[in-house]
């Protein structure tokens, strides 16, 4: 663990972030408008890898952070072999900050980081570097304001993506907001009137948005849902873009289990009901964890070895950006000295907001409201 020896590298990981970001933001955008589409998604795999898999580095390389992934034997050795190539959708709780990182670490194990997608608020694609990127990539972006809005962007981003030249993962938080004891008691009285399990982990999922995937989505194109569950490791540290860059090691125990998309029903109220009993069995799974230490007696746990590209990633950036960095300083005046300095300030700033507002899911007040597409 880094602790607070990492407080003088934390603005030099911020810069190169924000440097390499609207590189790639520029890049993206002279593509989105010059290539084929069919081309532009191919290339902006890459892209996208680059904006992604930098805090990933951090989180891998810098900070330590684990992720062991408890699966049965099958999806294991799909899993070593980064053989889990298919578009699918991506069910996962939301506990932490930064459970998108971790869907992320998922996605870089099974070696589809580039196309990893999300439901996202529609501000966020004004947001510089993660926004504006998302924005060029088909991001499910909703207004939830406007229902038939909403509804008309996921059918058509649900097209796009099973066009898609390479496996597409869709993620999805079915809880909407991130766990509070405040949120959960809420919840748990929403489903007593409602007659609902009461789940002793997680919220009351809303169904809304998750039943108008499964009916629309080509189930011909995406062949299977991926039921996450992730628990915390104990002792682990408060997860957030800061702890991140400033090295705080963070473990994730995960369970996977691969569900055919033919299983899950269709029809609205049915796949209603499907989400409300696959809950209440991650809801017990993760009190077996909890409990055993195992989420199943069958299973057993991998975990698969970081990514080399990642390290490339983040050394390489660093290094095209500070050597000059460096160069100008030494050999600058005052001034420059000064410049350099307020860069350093605005890309930590910039860093924080874009960590605070590129969270899948706030912790907006739980309502349980199962009319909403989230």
């Amino acid at each position: 663990m880094m602790g607070l020896h990492s407080a003088p590298i934390f603005p030099i990981f911020c810069l190169t972030f924000l440097v390499l970001g609207l590189l790639i933001n520029l890049l993206q955008a002279v593509l989105f408008i010059t290539v084929h589409k069919t081309l532009f998604r191919k290339l902006n795999y890459y892209l996208v890898y680059g904006i992604h898999g930098y805090l990933l580095s951090l989180g891998d390389w810098w900070s330590g952070n684990k992720v062991k992934i408890y699966c049965n034997e099958e999806l294991q050795e799909k899993i070593k072999k980064r053989e889990v190539q298919e578009h699918a959708l991506f069910l996962m709780n939301h506990h932490t900050e930064l459970d998108w990182l971790y869907s992320w670490m998922m996605g870089d194990r099974l070696g589809i980081l580039g196309n990893c997608r999300a439901f996202a608020k529609d501000p966020l694609k004004f947001i510089p570097i993660v926004g504006w990127s998302w924005a060029m990539s088909e991001m499910v972006f909703l207004s939830r304001g406007n229902l038939d809005k909403d509804q008309k962007s996921i059918k058509e981003k649900l097209t796009n993506h099973a066009e898609f030249p390479s496996p597409v993962w869709l993620l999805i938080f079915p809880e909407g907001t991130r766990f509070t004891a405040e949120k959960h008691q809420a919840s748990q009285e929403f489903a007593t009137k409602s007659g609902l399990p009461l789940l002793e982990h997680h919220l009351t999922p809303r169904t809304k948005g998750f039943s108008f995937v499964v009916e629309h989505v080509d189930r011909d194109k995406f062949r299977a849902v991926y039921d996450v569950t992730l628990v915390e490791g104990e002792g682990s540290n408060p997860f957030n873009v800061t702890s991140l860059i400033q090295g705080r090691s963070f473990i994730g125990n995960v369970y996977v289990r691969r569900i055919l998309l033919d299983d899950v029903p269709k029809d609205q109220e049915e796949s209603a009901a499907w989400l409300h009993n696959l809950y209440k069995e991650k809801d017990e799974l993760k009190h077996n964890f909890l409990t055993t230490g195992n989420f199943t007696k069958d299973c057993t746990f991998v975990e698969p070895s970081r990514s080399l590209a990642s390290l490339v990633l983040l050394v390489a950036s660093n290094l095209l950006v500070h050597i000059p960095l460096l160069y100008s300083v030494v050999m600058g005046g005052w001034i420059v000295k000064a410049v350099v300095l307020l860069l350093g300030v605005i890309s930590m700033v910039a860093m924080k907001v874009i960590g605070d507002s590129t969270k899948i899911a706030k912790s907006s007040k739980y309502g349980g409201n199962n009319n909403k597409m989230q």
